[in-house]
């Protein structure tokens, strides 16, 4: 049974971080201005994204903040580690400027987003990875090579029960890790060995992305 799976990894922060960002292009007819300066800050795991707007009518008038929200909504989905998104994130737009002729929704979008990234940069960004609670049952007797193959990716908190013709394995694993996992099973069992999983957590992972051992997961059964 196919079951729709958490993200894999998602982006957070450690900091604060403030940026300012204008976009100006020359053109033929006219020209595009926007200036746009914030802060963010991380939130708690799972509390999602808050825009927050503080400054003066002056500064922005209210017509831009739809597209500058839409240029921080994209910033967050896309992430800057590995292009994860950065779900539990506040932002604060403190300032900004405008053209009367040359500000349009689409510059202050654009203007947002490039602020958004410098100011995640500035923020000690980190990657997070889903931790799953696997629960494995199998043929009597194959509790050791599940704990080995378990222990191979990565799992903690393994725990075994004997139970009628049967061993239940459970574990803590980082959903990165159980790709093959179902492959293993029915190689191992031939379909005689079911397996089930459910988020536990996110935790922190200390690693970059852009390294060739980072490690990556696609096409992962459920």
């Amino acid at each position: 049974m196919r079951t729709r799976l958490p993200p894999i990894y998602l982006g957070a922060i450690a900091s604060t971080g403030t940026a300012k960002s204008s976009h100006k292009k020359i053109l033929k007819h006219g020209g595009e201005f926007a200036l746009v300066a914030l802060e963010v800050a991380p939130r708690n795991f799972g509390d999602g994204l808050s825009i927050s707007h503080c400054y003066a009518a002056s500064s922005i008038p209210s017509r831009f903040a739809a597209g500058i929200n839409r240029g921080i909504n994209k910033a967050s989905r896309e992430g800057l580690l590995g292009g994860h998104p950065i779900k539990d994130l506040s932002v604060t737009v403190v300032d900004g400027a405008f053209h009367e002729m040359d500000s349009t929704p689409a510059s202050f979008e654009a203007a947002a987003w490039v602020a958004t990234r410098e100011a995640l940069k500035k923020a000690q960004p980190y990657l997070l990875e889903a931790i799953m609670h696997v629960v494995v049952e199998a043929p009597a007797k194959s509790e050791d090579k599940l704990r080995a193959n378990l222990a191979g990716r990565r799992a903690k908190s393994l725990e075994a029960q004997e139970l009628v013709d049967l061993v239940r394995v459970t574990a803590l694993v980082p959903l990165a890790e159980m790709n093959d996992f179902f492959v293993f099973l029915n190689t191992e069992w031939s379909g005689t060995a079911t397996y089930r999983m459910e988020v536990h957590s996110y935790a922190r992972i200390d690693i970059n992305p852009e390294d060739p051992n980072f490690p990556g997961a696609k096409g992962v059964h459920a």
